[in-house]
């Protein structure tokens, strides 16, 4: 493995104000995780796992296991972010093979995990990740939100496939989930066995080192006093899927409110208002959440 360059240092510092990570269904793993320090921020979402059996079966999920083999490697190395992820892959591929046969484990079963983070380099905050996770930069000094995403355009195209799957299922059921069964598992399976190839353009953290030439990052000048909320997909649906607030508007409501009050806005939409994915098309009731906000300072 190449020698890893140090990130330049900087003056300014993170200060976390919230965070938060809450379980789609209580008796699920949370495959969801998050870390920080004064200088980054990151959380991770495992996708859950639909191989027949699980690889770790002395964590709570593979993914789980997966996101908090992830996280401390995200928060203690100091290099490119690309450089980091081919870190992470790699280690993550000895340790699966430690327990499984790769080349005979489906594509399908291989734990991945998506992530968004920032970190300081100097005065600028660099935003980046793989997967479906967002970030949103709230800039004061121009009263502007940066957005950045690996995969920007995911979210129409996973509610066109919810839609078409709960129909064929009669809805979400007693279960919550069309995840595990029938058609639903099926078309999954297809969908996650291209995930980490050039046919699908999904490329995540896992078993695939080639997913490091993949990362999407940017560059944004910051100040102290500037916001950034850093979100899984699961989080960022109050804003992206459901609708109830601008990015901005979220932004706001996590610095005055608090990202509890936002986690219990969120799970009455899924859980009281559209318990059925009736009028937002989902796989699940209820995914994991997870987020972070910060300020920059000096």
């Amino acid at each position: 493995m190449a020698v890893m360059g140090k990130i330049r240092m900087q003056s300014l510092k993170l200060e976390i104000l919230d965070h938060i990570s809450d379980p789609g269904h209580q008796d699920k793993a949370n495959d969801d995780a998050l870390c920080f320090n004064d200088h980054m921020a990151a959380v991770l979402d495992g996708a859950t796992g639909l191989g027949d059996h699980p690889i770790f079966d002395d964590a709570e999920s593979d993914a789980a296991w997966l996101s908090r083999f992830a996280a401390p490697m995200l928060a203690g190395l100091e290099a490119d972010l690309p450089e980091i992820v081919r870190a992470v892959n790699l280690a993550a591929c000895r340790e699966v093979a430690k327990r499984v046969d790769i080349s005979k484990l489906p594509a399908f079963a291989w734990p991945t995990c998506g992530f968004e983070m920032v970190r300081l380099c100097g005065d600028r905050l660099e935003v980046g990740g793989l997967g479906d996770c967002v970030a949103y930069v709230f800039l004061q000094g121009r009263d502007e939100i940066v957005r950045h995403s690996a995969l920007p355009a995911s979210r129409s195209g996973e509610t066109s496939a919810a839609r078409h799957l709960l129909d064929a299922a009669g809805g979400l059921g007693s279960e919550g989930s069309i995840v595990h069964s029938g058609e639903a598992l099926e078309r999954l399976r297809q969908v996650r066995s291209l995930s980490n190839t050039p046919k699908s353009g999904v490329w995540t953290l896992g078993l695939v080192e080639e997913a490091a030439e993949h990362v999407k990052t940017m560059q944004v000048a910051v100040e102290p006093g500037d916001v950034f909320l850093l979100m899984s997909d699961g989080f960022s649906a109050l804003s992206e899927a459901y609708g109830c607030h601008t990015p901005k508007g979220l932004v706001d409501a996590a610095t005055g409110r608090g990202l509890a009050v936002l986690m219990e806005e969120l799970r009455d939409v899924e859980r009281v208002l559209d318990p059925d994915g009736k009028r937002f098309a989902r796989f699940k009731r209820s995914d994991d959440a997870t987020a972070i906000l910060g300020r920059i300072r000096d």
